[in-house]
């Protein structure tokens, strides 16, 4: 089956389910975005910080640029105009792509003015650049003070740690209210929360696994997950999600879980987040 998109705020869509490359580099990376795409995945997730740029650039060589949806992420010691310009002019060298479809702040940095941000955005946008521009990491206190300083930047995306173990039920909400489309990095939870025997009862009923049941409450929930996989059974796996649904019972168990978060802010260094 065909992976559903999701429409976007600027007109555009979006592939609703992605493969997410965090600590995928080298060989391993390659031949796991290589089997992504030969298996049906249509959307790539990457950052700068990943360091897997020119991985990605050999998996996607000689492959239809518009047959699939490439995702970047500017670390947030870049968010200077200059700096996200030369970082983006990086990227797409790296890449070896013409433009990204999305381009997202990582992390939001208070000690960087937005007046000095957003116009860096926007004029990649009027470029052909990038195609869509979402943050990542972001209250809706920075997603507003985005809004207010540039009124005419769509916002697409807000791409945060997302799983039954960590349920942003309020910021979901929000995002949905607010027109954006909601990424989950960590979907599975680094794979913490499939051992809970919630789970496998829920797999056991719907003769699906673990994964497969965090993914598809997250699909019905409205978002995107970002699930890593390196092992091409892993990756079809993740894929075979769309021939089954939940049931009430079934989410109220998964959001009723025990509440952790995995990515700890402090280890981001020294910025101002708030």
């Amino acid at each position: 089956m065909a992976i559903p998109s999701l429409p976007l705020a600027d007109g555009g869509s979006i592939p609703q389910l992605a493969l997410g490359t965090w600590e995928l580099t080298g060989s391993k990376c390659v031949q796991a975005v290589e089997a992504a795409l030969e298996l049906g995945y249509t959307h790539i997730d990457t950052a700068d910080l990943y360091n897997n740029h020119r991985d990605i650039a050999k998996a996607i060589s000689g492959r239809v640029r518009e047959s699939f949806f490439l995702t970047s992420k500017v670390w947030h010691s870049n968010l200077k105009g200059p700096d996200v310009l030369k970082c983006a002019q990086r990227f797409l060298r790296e890449l070896n792509t013409p433009y990204l479809d999305l381009l997202l702040i990582h992390w939001p940095n208070r000690g960087i003015p937005l007046s000095s941000t957003l116009p860096a955005f926007e004029q990649l946008l009027a470029e052909g650049k990038i195609r869509h521009f979402g943050v990542s990491n972001c209250t809706p206190r920075h997603i507003a003070d985005i809004r207010k300083a540039a009124p005419d930047l769509p916002i697409c995306c807000e791409q945060v740690e997302f799983h039954p173990m960590f349920y942003q039920k309020e910021l979901l909400e929000y995002c949905k209210a607010d027109n954006l489309v909601l990424e989950a990095y960590s979907p599975l939870g680094r794979a913490q929360e499939l051992k809970r025997s919630e789970i496998a009862q829920i797999a056991a009923k719907h003769d699906k696994t673990p994964a497969q049941v965090v993914l598809r409450w997250e699909l019905d929930l409205g978002i995107v997950p970002l699930p890593k996989a390196s092992s091409r059974a892993h990756l079809a796996e993740n894929l075979d999600v769309f021939d089954f649904k939940l049931d009430e019972g079934d989410k109220r168990t998964l959001e009723s879980l025990p509440q952790k978060r995995l990515v700890d802010l402090p280890l981001l260094g020294d910025f101002n987040y708030q």
